[in-house]
């Protein structure tokens, strides 16, 4: 782990005394744990998004091929003897 230092609200900083005096985990125990879904959850946006693009470029490359997949091509490729 790398030791780190960190600013907080007068209201975070009761919040998580408040959690910890009820048991639900350690002064740092809980700030990592909200480090941690905050990272999952961004890197998870993130995934949906590039998929997103993804999708996107691939609907632009069937407009742009008469709509056909790439299968299709491959497929109208070696059917008209083109190798």
């Amino acid at each position: 782990m790398v030791r780190t230092q960190v600013y907080l609200s007068e209201d975070q900083d009761r919040e998580l005394r408040l959690r910890v005096a009820l048991g639900e985990g350690t002064f740092s125990g809980l700030i990592r744990k909200s480090i941690d879904e905050l990272i999952k959850k961004n890197t998870k946006s993130k995934k949906n998004n590039d998929w997103n693009k993804w999708k996107s470029f691939i609907g632009a490359c069937k407009t742009d091929f008469g709509g056909k997949s790439g299968q299709e091509l491959i497929d109208d490729y070696y059917q008209n003897d083109v190798v």
